[in-house]
């Protein structure tokens, strides 16, 4: 599935189960909401596997730490998108962060300095 990003509103949650519900409705009521996935460095709630990721929505918000150019295009070879969010406690948003979440090519990334970005 191809799309214009700016013609979507993306929800983003950890809740999997209102995601998916999410879905159900905006299918049935022809919306233009679209859901990512999202995930964290938490044990109970990993990136899950690319072929699981793959079904789940329209894509993946994973925080940096699982970011790999081989998940991005994986994924975008799926008609998925990737955004990326940075924890400031776990990530030090430096030049090279930047550049490894530019150069993987993720769609939409969330950084608390945007301007440095």
């Amino acid at each position: 599935m191809e799309f214009n990003l700016g013609d979507y509103c993306f929800v983003s949650s950890f809740d999997h189960v209102a995601l998916e519900e999410l879905e159900l409705i905006s299918r049935a009521e022809l919306t233009k909401l679209r859901t990512l996935y999202l995930t964290n460095f938490w044990p109970h709630n990993p990136v899950p596997p690319t072929e699981k990721a793959v079904l789940m929505g329209q894509g993946l918000n994973i925080e940096f730490q699982h970011l790999s150019k081989e998940l991005v295009d994986q994924m975008h070879h799926n008609g998925k998108i990737v955004c990326v969010w940075i924890d400031r406690d776990v990530t030090s948003e430096t030049a090279e962060v930047f550049c490894h979440v530019f150069n993987a090519g993720v769609d939409c990334f969330c950084t608390d300095y945007p301007l440095k970005a």
